[in-house]
């Protein structure tokens, strides 16, 4: 998404659903930027404890993050043998509905996820 929203970190208390949700403004910086990298996002029990989540950004016509497509599986399903079906099914989906929205792709995006 837009910077601005990085910058609102500072400024607003984050909320904590679990023990495993960040709430440090400079950690969540930091996974940002590992996630930027990688084109997709996980997270192990940060909202709901068991429950793993896979995402990747949804672009607008002006290459910004409008919107995330996600997964959610219990941890038990979060197998490494899982893991390149459920990135390569977000890879696709970020593709399509980037594309049905009338989005780009910034040219910096990863073409291919990796575990």
């Amino acid at each position: 998404g837009p910077p601005i929203l990085l910058d609102r970190l500072d400024q607003e208390a984050q909320v904590r659903f679990t023990e495993s949700t960040l709430t440090d403004p400079d950690l969540i910086r930091e996974k940002v930027a590992l996630i930027q990298r990688a084109g997709w996002a996980n997270s192990n029990g940060s909202y709901e404890e068991g429950v793993f989540g896979f995402a990747t950004p949804i672009f607008g016509i002006d290459q910004v993050a409008l919107g995330t497509i996600s997964i959610a599986v219990p941890e038990i399903r979060a197998t490494r043998e899982h893991l390149p079906v459920i990135l390569k099914s977000l890879q696709s989906l970020s593709r399509d509905l980037t594309a049905n929205f009338g989005g780009q792709m910034p040219e910096t995006f990863p073409t291919e996820f990796h575990p």
